[in-house]
């Protein structure tokens, strides 16, 4: 019996394709693949970045890639290729399909003595207690050139002080609590290095002049009650005021108050009514002393919003530092337009006076239809145009309603150069905080919180 012709052809034709390769046959590429191609430099300096080029084809649902290195002490490596060295050494970095991790490739990496030179700070510690010893900072200088390196050491807050300014290690004495940033300038010939790292100052809790607070009685009673509030305060927990509506008074704040991290929450603040307007709400009318490493979540309603309100003081000439505020501001001002109405109001403070120190701050204005008229900072500084002495620095927040206005009485904030505005705390990335990571949490994606210490 014959075969078919077909089938004689089909035999034919795989044979002329195997003796077409010397008798080996091909395997068929499926075009449709997922491939993942990494190329680029193939050494790094130490301190130095490279970029890699990741190709991926067949990508049909961008899911991208993921890379990784070997040994992120030798290199580390970004999301987007980017390798940065950081000691001599060879690293494997290894980029992977999102979609199918088993589609990789790798490329070696060669980690190279810096050309110029290099440096990093290493502490001793990150907290020290008020009086409790000296602190300790080395520079680790990588120097190839044949100049001789010059060391300037410096505290940006003042809340520790240098004793020896111009050694490789730096020592330092507590001078205040508070949260501090080391900072070291090296001149090597024509290259100027700088470093800097972050400290925490804290109070001895244990002198006898610190009143731990811990349910919201006592915060009332010791916070709330007295038109003149002095002392030493350090919340050892979480205090909810349960709803409590606290109405403007003479109030003024001249203690300290250390939050260790911990939240005072549940709260509305009222001002005074005066005629249909009402003036000057907070938490305390005025602000002396000083408040750190403490969050606040509160609202300002309709009885709340008025000439100068705001969250935590009406006005305040004291220190505000490390502080988050939620603030849910929950009056539309053009509700009340035609009544003449002034929805006039900060999340912070009022009115920021003459030697106000407020700096490392996180302020987040609930999204709701009193936003616009909430400014984040302060609503107006008081004293005569060019005759303010304070700044708001390194100011993070959602909104970009900030700086307050100018009246006859003084100037809008004019140095606007520590503010980050407009922040969608939800996509972005942690380089931009320049906050203590001792006292914050810091995630890109994820918005700041304050640690909790105890």
């Amino acid at each position: 019996m014959k075969k078919p012709v077909t089938l004689l052809l089909l035999s034919a034709s795989l044979f002329l394709a195997a003796c077409s390769d010397g008798g080996k046959t091909t395997p068929a590429v499926d075009p449709s693949a997922i491939t993942i191609v990494v190329a680029g430099p193939t050494s790094v300096e130490v301190g130095k970045t490279i970029k890699l080029n990741i190709t991926l084809t067949n990508d049909s649902e961008r899911l991208g890639f993921d890379v990784e290195s070997s040994d992120p002490t030798i290199a580390s490596v970004d999301g987007e290729g980017r390798v940065t060295g950081k000691k001599v050494g060879n690293v494997i970095i290894t980029a992977s399909s999102s979609k199918d991790p088993s589609v990789k490739a790798t490329y070696e990496i060669e980690v190279t003595e810096s050309s110029v030179p290099t440096l990093s700070l290493h502490a001793d510690r990150d907290i020290i207690t008020l009086g409790s010893g000296t602190l300790t900072f080395t520079a680790n200088l990588n120097n190839p050139t044949p100049y001789t390196p010059e060391y300037l050491w410096e505290s940006v807050n003042g809340n520790i002080s240098p004793l020896g300014a111009r050694n490789p290690r730096g020592t330092f004495q507590t001078v205040s609590a508070g949260g501090d940033t080391v900072k070291l300038t090296v001149h090597v010939g024509p290259y100027l290095l700088s470093a800097q790292t972050y400290v925490v100052v804290q109070p001895n809790y244990e002198d006898g002049t610190w009143l731990s607070i811990t349910d919201k009685d006592t915060f009332v009673s010791k916070l709330l009650t007295n038109n003149t509030v002095t002392g030493n305060f350090a919340l050892d927990a979480d205090i909810d005021l349960e709803g409590m509506e606290i109405p403007k008074s003479g109030r003024t704040f001249a203690g300290v108050l250390e939050g260790k991290g911990h939240t005072i929450s549940n709260f509305k603040v009222h001002g005074a009514q005066d005629g249909n307007i009402y003036n000057s709400a907070g938490m305390w009318n005025s602000v002396t002393g000083a408040i750190r490493d403490t969050a606040f979540d509160g609202e300002i309603d309709e009885l709340g919003s008025g000439w100068g309100g705001a969250l935590i003081a009406a006005e305040a000439p004291g220190v505000f530092e490390n502080l988050f505020v939620h603030v849910n501001h929950s009056f539309d001002n053009g509700q009340k337009q035609k009544e003449g109405w002034v929805a006039f109001n900060a999340a912070l403070v009022g009115v920021a006076k003459e030697g106000g120190r407020f700096h490392d701050l996180v302020i987040e204005v609930a999204d709701n239809e009193g936003k616009a008229t909430c400014y984040a900072d302060t609503a107006y500084p008081a004293g005569r145009v060019g005759a303010q002495t304070f700044k708001f620095d390194n100011l993070y927040t959602n909104s970009t309603v900030v700086g307050g206005q100018t009246w006859d009485w003084g100037d809008a904030v004019s140095d606007l150069s520590g503010y980050y505005t407009g922040i969608n705390f939800a996509g972005q990335d942690a380089s931009l905080y320049r906050l203590n990571p001792t006292l914050w949490n810091l995630e890109s994606g994820v918005k700041p919180t304050l640690k909790v210490r105890e």
